[in-house]
């Protein structure tokens, strides 16, 4: 990226790269935020109980605003490669005094969940509205094209989510083992989306699949249901949880690759 920039006199490369890698890394997030919309507060009650169930909503005010800076995250090497991430520090320096200043008095008022408010606000006047309108106006980045390739991808993200919440409500099985199937309906239903979005457009033939895609579906399926058969098996508790841990990790990894694979 740094040479892009330093031997190119026009952003138009740069911009074409800022908003394909930005689009990727928007998908790979969106899918992980969306599994914790739904997944999010049964995980925390099964782990630490009901009582901490206010530490869902408090993440959920963090992570959401934070998924379009992380998207661009390219762009911090576009300013470091053009020295010009002066202004960058100089902002975030002031957002942090808002932040902090804000968060004292929503604090006292709502507790923990004032203070996620006040970060999630000032990540967006800063690491969002200031730095988009910077890219765009002072670096030449195309945020207008960016926000034209995130904005679908945010709705769709909004209508799998709320599709997978409509079938996972329907799922009887409590407990870990519950909130394993749900993970693994949500990854189905994701996957089975981008899957359809990819290789069957609406405005064009259907597309071949590789061999390799379909391998890599084969054993995410494969081992969700080994992982289900094994977790009935296993008595212990504690190994129970463990290895449910060790297991849905391992069928995340999975699904990245698979995400990857439809994207690349």
């Amino acid at each position: 990226i740094t040479r892009m920039v330093t031997l190119s006199d026009e952003m138009d490369d740069v911009s074409e790269l800022f908003i394909r890698i930005g689009r990727v890394q928007f998908v790979l997030l969106s899918f992980l935020t969306g599994g914790f919309v739904l997944l999010g507060r049964e995980f925390i009650r099964l782990w630490v109980g009901g009582n901490q169930i206010m530490a869902y909503y408090i993440a959920l005010v963090v992570i959401l605003p934070a998924l379009i800076p992380l998207s661009q995250n390219l762009g911090i090497s576009v300013l470091r490669a053009l020295n010009k991430h002066r202004f960058r520090s100089i902002i975030y320096f002031f957002i942090a005094l808002f932040n902090v200043a804000l968060s004292i008095p929503l604090a006292i008022r709502f507790n923990g969940f004032g203070a996620a408010c006040a970060t999630g606000l000032a990540t967006c006047m800063g690491q969002i509205l200031t730095m988009n309108w910077f890219y765009h106006r002072k670096i030449g980045l195309d945020i207008p094209g960016y926000w034209k390739q995130i904005f679908p991808l945010i709705l769709k993200m909004i209508v799998v989510v709320a599709f997978s919440a409509g079938v996972i409500y329907w799922i009887p099985v409590s407990g870990w083992l519950g909130l394993i199937l749900r993970g693994i309906v949500y990854v189905a239903i994701y996957l089975a989306a981008g899957f359809a979005a990819r290789y069957l457009p609406a405005d064009g033939p259907i597309q071949p699949v590789p061999f390799r895609i379909v391998c890599y579906l084969v054993a995410l399926l494969a081992s969700g249901l080994v992982m289900g058969v094994l977790g009935l098996a296993v008595r212990r508790r504690r190994t129970r949880q463990m290895y449910f841990v060790l297991a849905g990790g391992f069928n995340l990894v999975l699904a990245v690759i698979f995400t990857l694979e439809l994207l690349v």
